[in-house]
């Protein structure tokens, strides 16, 4: 593996452009809003509190500590941001959080937010399983096009924003469930017998991809939408895909 230094990156947001000469993780919405999170190698004291409303007055940007076991936010507990999109018509806000993976390319991501509603349309009358949810991002552009959706995922802030997310958008045919997404293979859930009747499969896996038991599951499903951040394992002809 080879390191390069970046000075600038033009495909990200302006404020990411400005602040990236001085900061390392950063978060940025398309509405201009900065959230920038610096790490500790030491127990954070209170004298940390002053110097993180100095540094996100210095930014205009809200600003995270964060050290073993501690962090600190300012402005309190500002720990993310709220991203919109509009999707078919209608706005769909997404939290964007330190330390939780989502789609950072947010111009491209609303691109793909429409392909996602797009392909899953004309299911109504059926139910809809994601894995590996997220923050959301995909889950509820899609639900409007089902009869109900199960979206699973294993971190607890990314399934809360989510949550918080679906009721300010007023969507209310989603359960977020926090589970390993291998556990629905034996999860009498996506039996026919249970409360769902899924046609789709929807899933964003991690970049290992899908291991063979959901590999398995997913072969069960009618239609399955992949959305892979690494080309090399991209779904194989065992697959029926959109």
């Amino acid at each position: 593996m080879k390191w390069l230094t970046v000075d600038a990156y033009p495909l990200a947001s302006q404020r990411i452009n400005r602040l990236m000469s001085d900061l390392v993780e950063l978060l940025s919405t398309t509405h201009g809003d900065a959230l920038a999170c610096i790490l500790y190698h030491r127990k954070l004291s209170e004298d940390d509190e002053l110097r993180a409303q100095e540094v996100a007055a210095a930014l205009d940007a809200a600003v995270v500590l964060r050290a073993k076991g501690q962090r600190l936010a300012w402005p309190a507990r500002r720990s993310f941001l709220v991203q919109e999109n509009e999707v078919k018509g209608k706005v769909y806000p997404q939290w964007l959080m330190e330390n939780v993976f989502f789609q950072t390319n947010l111009r491209l991501n609303q691109e793909m937010q429409s392909w996602v509603a797009k392909k899953t349309a004309g299911e109504e009358g059926r139910d809809l399983l994601e894995a590996y949810c997220g923050n959301g991002n995909f889950t509820l552009p899609a639900a409007s096009n089902f009869r109900r959706v199960l979206a699973v995922e294993t971190n607890k802030p990314a399934v809360r924003g989510a949550e918080v997310c679906a009721k300010k958008a007023e969507v209310q045919n989603v359960e977020f469930r926090r589970c390993r997404a291998e556990r629905l293979v034996l999860e009498s859930h996506i039996q026919p017998t249970g409360p769902y009747d899924f046609s789709t499969l929807l899933v964003d896996p991690p970049r290992a991809g899908l291991d063979d038991r959901c590999r398995s599951m997913a072969e069960s499903f009618e239609h399955l939408i992949y959305v892979s951040c690494n080309p090399r394992l991209e779904p194989s002809g065992t697959f029926c895909c959109y």
